[in-house]
């Protein structure tokens, strides 16, 4: 059994969700929009139709349970970008996929299966792919998920979409005072969108704006950063400084230990690297990071240090020290805020990437 679903899988997957996204935004009748969805089936996922019983009632079911999942889901621009959720079908009552039969006799007995990923769905970026690129600073951000706009921004990054990302996460981040650490993954998207543009003045103004903010989170999560743009740039005197003002600012926060250990192996302490690690090991799992990522990695740089070192130099013409970064960084904050996903949507968690980027 797959673990997660393959490359071409994922691709048909993705058509499957934006064409039911489609289908139930343009139609308020919801038998209306399923009986347009059920007519693109076959054309948007013949693998997932190849799969399906050849009865004609089970694919009736399966297409209203996937269907009706992403109705009861979807954001509606025209309705206060909230879901407008179908009512729960009477046990008696006609089924709504269009059988003819008693809700309880078709449909009802898959009502309680979610084969879309349920509660981990995110259909956000299927809505915004709809709204023109200009209109995104007139979004109603306080009524959107900031996490969930960081993770739709997490995949048009993956997917070359630079100038969109810009134009969702520059006005979501615009009033400092308002942010809090919901903000932080999409802070971390937004300076790294900004590396693939070569936008470095935007990105310092970014930081530097972030390190002002009042909330512990995301004024230390901006801190971090800006700790690894000093390395970098060779500056490991203001870097270090920069390190135990964050200490102070977040003094448990988990990032804090490999921002350490990179400092250190970028400057060549690979034996005060490795004694670090397992110091921070050992605190991390006093904290509750037992079996996370962040205590994993400690302890392999306290096994080889050097071998985590060569992995920070792999890279091409990227920056070894912000790439890993990056990478860790992405990892805590999708950690921290918990964004429930799946590999069954859209906002899948984005693959933590350990190879070098660009600072």
């Amino acid at each position: 059994m797959k673990s997660s679903p393959e490359p071409e899988d994922q691709a048909e997957i993705d058509e499957l969700l934006r064409a039911a996204v489609r289908c139930a935004l343009d139609s308020a009748d919801f038998e209306v929009a399923l009986s347009e969805y059920r007519k693109l089936l076959p054309e948007v996922a013949p693998s997932l139709v190849a799969q399906m019983p050849s009865v004609e009632e089970a694919r009736r079911a399966i297409a209203y349970a996937m269907f009706r999942e992403v109705w009861n889901r979807v954001p509606r621009p025209d309705h206060d970008w909230r879901p407008r959720p179908l009512p729960k079908p009477e046990r008696n009552g006609p089924c709504p996929c269009g059988s003819g039969d008693k809700y309880k006799q078709c449909c009802g007995p898959l009502a309680g299966a979610s084969p879309l990923g349920g509660e981990s769905m995110s259909l956000l970026s299927y809505v915004l792919e709809r709204v023109p690129m200009a209109q995104y600073v007139n979004l109603p951000f306080s009524k959107l998920s900031p996490e969930e706009l960081g993770h739709v921004a997490s995949q048009w990054l993956e997917e070359g979409l630079w100038e969109e990302t810009v134009a969702l996460l520059e006005p979501l981040l615009a009033a400092t005072a308002r942010l809090d650490a919901r903000h932080e993954y999409a802070f971390d998207m937004l300076c790294e969108t900004y590396l693939e543009l070569d936008r470095p003045a935007r990105r310092l103004q970014l930081v530097e704006r972030l390190m002002q903010s009042t909330d512990r989170t995301l004024k230390a999560a901006a801190m971090h950063r800006r700790c690894t743009m000093l390395a970098d740039a060779g500056d490991y005197s203001a870097a270090w400084q920069l390190f135990k003002e964050a200490q102070r600012v977040d003094p448990e926060n988990p990032s804090l230990a490999q921002l350490e250990v990179v400092l250190l192996i970028s400057q060549g302490e690979l034996g005060a690297a490795q004694e670090r690690a397992r110091f921070w090991a050992a605190r991390l799992k006093k904290l509750g990071y037992g079996g996370e990522k962040i205590v994993e990695l400690m302890e392999e740089v306290a096994r080889d240090p050097s071998s985590f070192a060569a992995a920070m130099d792999s890279g091409d013409d990227m920056d070894g020290l912000t790439s890993l970064w990056y990478s860790l960084l992405a990892w805590f904050a999708r950690f921290r805020r918990r964004l429930a996903t799946t590999a069954c949507s859209r906002g899948k968690a984005m693959p933590d990437r350990c190879k070098p980027m660009r600072n």
